[in-house]
């Protein structure tokens, strides 16, 4: 069930956004999400991101690089933001990260 569960969550969140690893007992998500093209975060700070303590960013990869960001790390397009937290949190950051802007 835990695996099914899984896949569908990754069918749902397919192309933006990875669930890595989650376990619903201990309250624990790691997802991969990419920024996209028109990610109302670009330009955006990850303090400006507002994340609680219960989440946080592991690291971006940029440019086949891992960056390990700070609070005035700026994001960009394409970035691939690493993040863990509780279920709940995660998948807001998720959200925030994935929306993009209406033109």
């Amino acid at each position: 069930a835990q695996e099914t569960r899984r896949l569908f969550l990754n069918a749902l969140e397919s192309l933006t956004a990875e669930a890595l690893y989650e376990d619903i007992t201990a309250n624990l998500k790691i997802v991969k999400v990419t920024i996209p093209p028109n990610g109302s975060i670009i330009g955006k700070t990850v303090d400006q991101l507002g994340i609680s303590e219960n989440c946080r960013i592991i690291g971006v990869f940029r440019n086949g690089a891992l960056v390990f960001p700070t609070k005035s790390f700026v994001f960009k397009s394409g970035d691939r933001v690493l993040l863990s937290g509780s279920l709940e949190f995660a998948e807001k950051i998720v959200e925030k990260l994935r929306n993009v802007e209406v033109t």
